[in-house]
């Protein structure tokens, strides 16, 4: 009886007006070479976020997405959002 647990990316997103990467992943589990449970969950970045600190498979995408007007953008949406809140 060998069980297996296998985490890989099933999706990727790229939305929104700033670009986030919306990552989708599917933990599956076998016995015996027999799909016993899948299981999916969700995981997003935000354009501020650092290159170097996304999975491997993500840098490309990011690198490609997040050009310097989208992070400078998003960046002042975060400082708006915060002045609005301090109102």
């Amino acid at each position: 009886m060998a069980l297996e647990k296998n985490k890989l990316i099933d999706k990727i997103e790229i939305v929104g007006e700033f670009k986030h990467i919306q990552v989708r992943y599917q933990t599956i589990i076998t016995e015996d070479g027999e799909q016993i449970s899948k299981s999916l969950w969700r995981d997003s970045f935000a354009p501020n976020t650092p290159i170097t600190d996304l999975p491997a498979e993500l840098q490309p995408y990011a690198t490609t997405a997040w050009t310097d007007d989208i992070i400078s953008a998003y960046e002042k949406h975060i400082e708006d959002q915060q002045i609005i809140q301090n109102i």
